[in-house]
């Protein structure tokens, strides 16, 4: 996709704002396995997710253990969902100036303008990860970072690829595997 003034100006924001968040986030000191940012369908602002060990082992004793794969990679179920959406307000207003995905009838046209957005989101947290906020209370190698679409979808695996070292990845591609292959 052509990187245009739009996706840089939208990059830079989402990438102040997460840079915010997260930080924000981190002050508590976990030790985090999952830092997303989320792109819902409609093509609102992102929405920050993440676990750490910590929220991890507290959620443990509500769930018998052979479902902790449901929920230990679900942004849903983490303690630390929409963490932050206060910091993304700027986003949203930037974004209210675009065209409105839920107005737009042409199928190549929305999703060319969704691919804008998880471009801009995929560039922000690439901005980071190499400015070392993901090193924060834990090695970069122990937390998996990535953009993931709501609903998910077999895209969250390539970007996973792209942002994470696979060989740090491992077990959340067992429990995420592409559904096509």
């Amino acid at each position: 996709m052509k990187i245009d003034i739009r996706t840089e100006e939208l990059t830079n924001l989402i990438y102040k704002c997460a840079k915010e968040a997260f930080l924000e986030l981190f002050k508590n000191k976990e030790h985090y396995y999952y830092c997303v940012l989320l792109a819902p369908a409609e093509g609102y602002a992102p929405i920050l997710s993440a676990w750490s060990f910590e929220a991890l082992e507290r959620e443990i004793p509500k769930h018998p253990k052979e479902e902790i794969w449901l929920y230990k990679w679900n942004f849903a179920d983490s303690p630390y969902y929409a963490f932050g959406e206060e910091y993304f307000k700027p986003v949203q207003t930037l974004l209210d100036t675009y065209p409105n995905i839920l107005d737009m009838e042409d199928d190549d046209q929305l999703e060319q303008e969704f691919q804008l957005r998880l471009l801009a989101m995929v560039q922000a947290m690439q901005k980071l990860d190499k400015e070392g906020i993901f090193s924060i209370n834990q090695p970069r190698e122990q937390i998996y970072i990535n953009v993931e679409c709501i609903p998910n979808d077999n895209s969250d695996v390539d970007r996973a690829l792209l942002l994470n070292d696979a060989k740090n990845i491992q077990e959340w591609l067992k429990d995420n595997p592409k559904v096509d292959e």
